[in-house]
Parts: C-alpha cells; structure tokens; sequence
C-alpha cells in the first residue's frame, strides 16, 4: 500500500488502511503539507509489515494517485461542528501526513535547531509494524520544544469566565510537532461542549501559569493472552500544568455555571479548580498561547519560516500547536461512522505557529468554518 497518510504512524495496531490524498484547501499561513515544499510525497504503509521490503519499491517508482479507503471499525473519529446552529456535524479521522513530518525532522538536524527526540517504538523489529515513514526514523521522532518561562502580567479588557485549575497528565506533545504545551484544538473540544451546552459561541485564551514536564512515559494496560498487563503508553507525552483559561462569550453567568462541571482537559485529570467571572481591568499573570501565524506572511514554505524563526528565539517563546483539521475526502456516509446521522471524512491535522507572551487580541481563538477545513484562531 502507498499512501500520504497513515493512521499507524502513531497507532501501529490500527486497522485503519493508509491513504493517498492531499488537502484540498488549508488557511495560508497554517503548517501542513499543502503550504510546505516536500522533500517525499508517498511512503510504504502496508497493513501486514511482512509486504513493507515490496512497497517500499512500488513508493520509489510509482506517481501520487488518489486512493480513500472505507472507515475500519474502532478508528478514531472526532466530531467537528459545520455550523454555527451546533446541530450539524461530520466524523473525522485524523491521518498523519507522513511527508510533513519527514520534512520537520530533516529539517530539525539540517538546520541544528534545539529539539527534543520521543522514542515511540523502542523494540527494533516492531518498527515496521509502524510503516516505512517510522521504520527510516528508527522508532523515533524528533520535535520542537515550548518553554513556559516566566508568567508575565497582563490586564483582562473585558468580562471573561476564569477556569484555573492543576491538570495533572496532560497531553502536551502537539501532533508530536512540538512539546511543551496542549493543543489549541483539545482546549477548543472542551470549549465546545460548552457552547453546546450553553447554546453560547466562546472564544478563549489559553494561559499556563506553571508546569512540570515529563520525560517518562505513563503506565498504561494492555491485555495479552487474557491477562492485563502493565506497560509504558509511548504515543503520548504527559505533563502537569497549571493553566488558566479565560473564556469569553454573551452569556457569562451560564458558562460558568457549565464549566463547573468540567473534569478532564486535553486528556488530563484536573484538581484545585477554580472558576469566577473576572471584570475588566483585572490584572492576571500567566503566559498566554497568541496566534504568531503573520509572521510567516511572505514566505513561500511556512515550516522554512517557521524553523528560521526558531533558529533565532534563544528563550523559546516560540511553540507550534495543532489548531484545526482539512479534509482529504468529500464526506460521505460511512458503515463504520461514529453517528450514522454524520457523515464521515478523513483529515490532516493542521498546525499554527503561536507565541508565548501577554494577553492580547491574538490569544483569544474561535472556531473558523470553511467547507475544506475547520481550525480555531482569532477574529482579528
């Protein structure tokens, strides 16, 4: 099997076949494979790892020729809103674009930019169960790093609901693009089951007051030949933050009283909660995630843009977070589907360019609808 896109990637016992498509649209100034230049398009990702050595030849050989496969069951779906009504939906799939990491981790060591490395696989002949993207990384993927620093002062400008909390085992690896801080997209999840609730639109800002990185993997369950047994969870980096998410509507009385009963955030358990409606004017320290996706107006290649900015932030005020989601296929009805009412869709996850810094205009993000992509980022 060739493909573009592969669900193994990070999921190597997913029954998900690869696809080979491209994005259709994307904003221009996101980062994915559509607005970078790509080194490699089309990769070996065959469901049995024993045909790889085979399609590793036909990738070298063969020309991009569109393929979408049926939904396999227990793939995972998220449902993404396609109104403002919050009563229309469709499923989607996320699927690594193999060739956008490619070029990340490439250009990672070309460019001797500081990085972390994630071993996801580390038992040698298990690599290939992953397919030849992760096979020709060696089990290991090389990302970007935020660093909180420190929290710095800003002033509210307008009524906004407070949700403060500690979230303990956070998800902080961003589409293993860049470690260090949560997706915009799992924050804007938990948003929206707000505004389903409170039939209420939100925009949000998300602040991280403190936070305790790991470097070790969690422990995780795994059943084998009928027994349960315990093993590292290596397709997820976890840290413990404390975070402040200011949350910004028509509604203020009725969002707080919903955020009340939030319990989890990007997959995180959450402790010493705290929720209030702050006035303007009121002062809160915290470095907040803005949208520095301008920066990467004039350039052709935007990961280019991108890492030569990185190349030059000595204090790693710089992060890239995954923001939204463009769709590789026309929806369509799927056996398999999460709602039978919903039509289904595969997608790549799309990512934006952010800056750790003070409140401002360019940290609160809303939901943006077009018929190729759905993504969060400001109303400016």
């Amino acid at each position: 099997m060739i493909a573009t896109h592969s669900a193994k990637t990070f999921f190597p016992k997913s029954k998900q076949i690869a696809i080979c498509a491209r994005i259709k649209d994307a904003p221009k100034n996101i980062l994915c494979s559509r607005n970078i230049k790509m080194s490699r398009e089309l990769w070996a990702s065959p469901n049995n790892a024993a045909d790889l050595k085979f399609w590793r030849q036909e990738a070298m050989r063969q020309e991009f020729s569109e393929s979408i496969p049926p939904l396999s069951s227990l793939s995972k779906q998220v449902l993404i809103p396609v109104s403002d009504e919050f009563d229309e939906y469709i499923a989607v799939t996320p699927m690594t674009s193999m060739g956008f990491l490619h070029e990340l981790n490439t250009r990672l060591l070309d460019k001797k930019i500081s990085h972390l490395k994630h071993t996801l696989e580390p038992n040698g002949p298990a690599v290939s169960n992953y397919g030849e993207f992760m096979l020709s990384r060696g089990g290991a993927l090389r990302m970007l790093k935020a660093s909180i620093g420190l929290q710095i002062e800003s002033e509210i400008d307008e009524d906004v609901v407070v949700f403060e909390a500690d979230v303990i085992g956070m998800n902080i690896a961003s589409g293993f693009v860049c470690h260090g801080i949560p997706a915009i997209t799992a924050i804007g999840g938990m948003v929206h089951s707000l505004e389903r609730e409170t039939k209420a639109a939100i925009s949000f800002a998300v602040g991280i007051t403190s936070a305790a990185k790991k470097t070790s993997a969690k422990l995780g369950v795994t059943h084998k030949s009928g027994r349960a047994i315990l093993s590292p969870v290596l397709n997820e980096c976890n840290g413990n933050l404390r975070i402040t998410i200011l949350l910004k509507s028509d509604d203020n009385d009725s969002v707080m009283l919903a955020a009340n009963r939030i319990t989890r955030i990007a997959g995180g358990s959450i402790f010493n909660t705290s929720i209030s409606i702050a006035k303007k004017g009121t002062r809160i320290n915290a470095s907040f995630i803005n949208d520095a996706s301008s920066l990467l107006n004039d350039e052709i290649d935007k990961l280019d843009a991108a890492l030569s900015i990185f190349s030059n932030d000595n204090i790693y005020k710089f992060a890239i977070s995954q923001s939204g989601y463009s769709y590789l296929n026309e929806k369509r009805f799927e056996e398999n589907a999460r709602n039978a009412e919903y039509k289904h869709c595969f997608a790549e996850p799309l990512f934006s360019f952010v800056e750790l810094s003070s409140l401002s205009a360019r940290s609160y993000y809303i939901r943006q609808i077009d018929r190729d992509y759905a993504f969060w980022a400001p109303h400016l």
